[in-house]
């Protein structure tokens, strides 16, 4: 069997890799794929950037994006299970590709915004992973 080695996230080029594998699964997914399909549309470069903008300077502190992603949500037809759903695709990316101190921060950063997310969309939004 082999043994491959993992590093950490350490600079945009990772998180790169991190976003646009994660959305590969996104697109496929049963449930996810079909909303952010329609939600997205043909804009899936510039999506793809703004959330690796986001990442970075959420992980590095870089001051690279600026906006609010959480009012392009709240119309969206979601429920905590699509919230359950994008946290789990998005560990098993990061998992698939990365491991150390980053990668486990930006596991905890991506259930922070869930279930800030989930809080202002649902009275209940209890997350369950």
């Amino acid at each position: 069997m082999q043994h491959i080695h993992k590093k950490d996230i350490e600079n945009r080029s990772d998180l790169k890799v991190l976003v646009y594998e994660f959305y590969v699964k996104i697109k496929k997914d049963e449930l996810l794929g079909s909303i952010f399909i329609k939600a997205i549309g043909n804009n899936w470069d510039a999506h793809m950037e703004r959330v690796v903008n986001f990442w970075e300077s959420i992980l590095f502190h870089q001051n690279v994006y600026n906006g609010q992603p959480y009012p392009k949500h709240e119309a969206l037809p979601i429920s905590t299970m699509h919230f359950e759903q994008w946290l789990k695709l998005f560990y098993k990316t990061v998992d698939a590709h990365f491991m150390g101190e980053r990668a486990n921060e930006v596991k905890t950063k991506a259930s922070g915004v869930a279930s800030v997310f989930m809080a202002k969309l649902f009275s209940d939004g209890q997350l369950v992973i």
